[in-house]
């Protein structure tokens, strides 16, 4: 039962994996994000072998394992990263000294005999007391003192997976003898142990897929708008007349207009632009709304934000502030430019204009 469970979870985590390397805009936070995938797949795999041969025998090499102590300083690490912070040498150091530690103690008690037989409970509480600690403390300073440069994702709940998996693991050693006694090994053989680090491990897992799939499934999004995001900044006049040949003049003139930088006016409304094309106000919105489904405003505010797009795919061009974007794209407020890029791009200005540029530091 335990290893058909690991099975699973491994060709889980593989799956994570391949929804991974197939992101191809990824950013400073993803090196983190994919060590944290691949700890978590050995994590799964390297004892997949003990379990095939052993039969539950060598149970305690899995539970011993301190291999939990990794996830909270990737986590801090991957916050300080998506946050463009940088931790100094030894900064560094002092995270993973206890984990060094760890992993020597965790040798001993695998190799020595003697060493496990004498002090096999007591390890087991210390290691539990050490994962739950370390769970707790680094959550708590991602969730509360990191807390107002967070956004809220898959990532965000991670954490307070990890605080309540360390409340759970205090209250497991709580309950753990300190002396070893001729009975421990039902201690591991019960399925309380294996229940806590695999249902961990499953939420973990779980977490991870959405995370990665939402980034997967934006970028195929993004993918299929690519070309449209780019067409406007174009000089489409002389294609517009060699596609629209048969098409009435009136049409015309309104796809010229609409791929133009005309748009970024202000100033303009249905009855100016009516009055500039030498059309009805009725007819510009009857032709609007049988080429494009939209209405006069919600057309003018999408082909806005695609020309926002297009200068913010730009890498050579400068951007001083949103500001001024917002101004030289025709919106009058940047509360209400704002708005309508998240409804057309579902991220902000900066978010997308990230996926181009590592270096943002010109943006106010």
């Amino acid at each position: 039962m335990i290893l058909s469970v690991r099975i699973i979870m491994f060709l889980a985590i593989l799956v994570v994996l391949h929804l991974f390397y197939n992101i191809n805009e990824l950013k400073k936070q993803d090196k983190i994000l994919k060590l944290i995938i691949w700890v978590y797949t050995i994590h799964i795999f390297i004892f997949i072998p003990i379990s095939l041969i052993s039969n539950g025998k060598y149970l305690y090499i899995e539970n011993a394992a301190p291999i939990p102590l990794i996830y909270g300083p990737l986590l801090l690490l991957y916050y300080l990263t998506l946050q463009k912070k940088s931790i100094e040498f030894i900064g560094l150091l002092i995270h993973l000294v206890p984990i060094i530690i760890a992993f020597v103690f965790y040798a001993i008690f695998i190799g020595n005999f003697n060493f496990r037989e004498e002090y096999f409970a007591l390890y087991f509480k210390i290691d539990f007391l050490l994962i739950a600690f370390s769970f707790i403390l680094y959550s708590i300073y991602i969730l509360f003192l990191m807390k107002p440069k967070i956004e809220i994702d898959e990532m965000y709940y991670f954490c307070w997976f990890l605080l309540i998996s360390g409340v759970v693991n205090i209250i497991v050693a709580n309950n753990m003898p300190l002396v070893t006694n001729n009975e421990h090994a039902e201690i591991l053989k019960s399925g309380g142990t294996q229940l806590i680090v695999y249902s961990f491990m499953s939420f973990g897992i779980a977490l991870l897929f959405i995370y990665t799939f939402k980034r997967f499934k934006h970028q195929v999004l993004v993918a299929n708008n690519k070309i449209s995001n780019k067409i406007i900044i174009k000089n489409r006049k002389n294609t517009i007349k060699n596609k629209n040949l048969g098409e009435n003049t009136e049409l015309v003139k309104v796809k010229q207009f609409f791929n133009s930088k005309s748009i970024c006016n202000s100033s303009i409304n249905l009855k100016s632009v009516a009055k500039d094309l030498k059309i009805t106000q009725s007819l510009l919105s009857t032709l609007i709304q049988q080429e494009y489904k939209l209405s006069f405003s919600k057309l003018l505010s999408q082909q806005r934000i695609d020309y926002a797009c297009a200068i913010l795919s730009n890498k050579k061009h400068k951007i001083q502030s949103y500001e001024k974007l917002a101004q030289e794209c025709g919106f009058l407020s940047i509360s209400t430019f704002y708005r309508n890029f998240k409804a057309r791009k579902g991220m902000s200005p900066k978010e997308y204009r990230s996926k181009f540029s590592n270096n943002l530091s010109e943006i106010e």
